[in-house]
This record gives structure tokens, C-alpha cells and sequence, in this order.
């Protein structure tokens, strides 16, 4: 049993404790209520932020959240170390916990996108990461926001 170090929320605020990078959030105005799963919307956020802030020693972390049409589009937005080519595509799973070829400071992080991932899906959105290394990254999920109107005007069509 025990504690897992590191784990959680309090790793996240331990680790942002070191080194300061300026944490932002933007929410547009035409966001609007949210229809998912809110404890895990609020973990998918927590993984790519938790990262962000782990890797960025300086400069600033942002989340922004707005509709994109249909979609709920959310994204964390860094200036820290970047993901090497190399790591963009397999950077979500995962078996990339621990030691197995991720270099540097994103190492240990596969794990934590592996299940944002997952809840994203499951919401039947997606996530990607853009990114250069040196300059930054920016994670995006996506959420499709099927509000109970949408429903109704297809049963109505049908």
C-alpha cells in the first residue's frame, strides 16, 4: 500500500512549487454548459496540465477552452522543453511509463495521457499534441457536445 509519490494533484502543485511557470486559463464567453463526465474531463485536463507544468521551468502554461461547432475544444498550451519528433505520436501510449525510449524530462508521463486519452475517446472526442522542441507544446482534446436539441431534431428528421 502507501502513497504513490508524486501522484495526483498535490505532485502536480509539488512539482509547480521548484519552479514557477505562469499558469492561464481563458474560457470563451460561447462555451456554455458542458455535457460530459465532469470528475473525468476534469482528469483528462489534469494529465496534459500536470506535464506542462512539470516540463516548463520558465516562461508560461495556458488553457484555453472554447466551442469549436459541435465540439467542446480545450487546450494546454506551453513554453517548456517541447516533445521530440520522435515521441509526438506515441507520446498517448501507455506503455511509455517508466524507462522505455522517451527521452528526458517527459519520461513517466505516458501514462497519465495514456487515460486522458482513453476518457477522451470514450466521450467519442480526441486529443493530439503539436509540438517544437525548445519552444513548447500544445495538447488539444476535443469533447462532441451533444446537447438534447440535437437529439430531438433527429428523431424529427427521421
Amino acid at each position: 500500500g502507501g502513497a504513490r509519490r508524486g501522484g495526483g494533484v498535490e505532485g502536480v502543485g509539488a512539482a509547480a512549487k521548484h519552479r514557477q511557470p505562469r499558469v492561464t486559463r481563458a474560457v470563451s464567453p460561447g462555451v456554455g454548459p458542458v455535457f460530459a463526465d465532469g470528475p473525468k474531463l476534469k482528469q483528462v485536463l489534469l494529465n496534459p496540465l500536470g506535464n506542462a507544468i512539470k516540463v516548463t521551468e520558465t516562461g508560461s502554461v495556458r488553457v484555453v477552452a472554447e466551442r469549436q461547432g459541435a465540439d467542446l475544444r480545450v487546450s494546454v498550451r506551453d513554453t517548456g522543453i517541447g516533445v521530440p519528433p520522435e515521441d509526438v505520436e506515441r507520446i498517448f501510449d501507455s506503455f511509455q511509463q517508466g524507462n522505455s525510449g522517451m527521452s528526458g524530462k517527459y519520461q513517466g508521463t505516458g501514462l497519465g495521457l495514456a487515460i486522458s486519452r482513453q476518457l477522451v475517446e470514450m466521450h467519442g472526442g480526441r486529443i493530439w499534441v503539436k509540438s517544437t522542441p525548445g519552444q513548447g507544446s500544445t495538447f488539444t482534446f476535443t469533447i462532441p457536445q451533444r446537447a438534447a436539441l440535437d437529439a430531438i431534431d433527429l428523431s424529427a428528421a427521421a
